[in-house]
């Protein structure tokens, strides 16, 4: 499978399109109905594949693990009903951007570091998780 057939379609955040990515947003591979003409929930469009991911996700996507890690140690009983399988899945995304990028891995060094600096600043990549 090529990247273009991976993971991850548009995501909004502060009203900015990130990229040009074509996805049906009432025709996912989930169970999960979305009731608008796009999906502003990021976490779900890792769980598609009908939508694909580009090396600008990158450290969104881990920035988005960060906070994954942060709810399991400061909340694990809600981390453990509803964020693990979101969490592994977008752990699951990064290995195949990996594996099928062929920079894969050194894009996903730069996106550690950018992730890290603005986990540290207290800036916010994504969105915070809504519980």
């Amino acid at each position: 499978m090529h990247l273009e057939a991976f993971l991850l379609t548009v995501f909004h955040f502060q009203h900015v399109q990130l990229a040009p990515i074509v996805c049906d947003p009432q025709n996912t591979s989930h169970d999960i109905p979305i009731k608008s003409d796009h999906c502003t929930r990021f976490d779900l469009c890792l769980g598609c594949n009908k939508s694909q991911i580009f090396d600008i996700h990158i450290p969104k996507i881990i920035y988005r693990i960060y906070q994954y890690e942060e709810i399991a140690l400061t909340n694990p009983t809600t981390y453990n009903m509803s964020l693990v399988d979101k969490h592994q899945i977008a752990k699951d995304a990064l290995d195949k951007f990996k594996e099928r990028h062929p920079k894969g891995e050194h894009i996903i060094e730069c996106a550690y570091l950018e992730a890290k600096g603005a986990w540290q600043k207290g800036s916010l990549l994504m969105p915070k998780i809504r519980l």
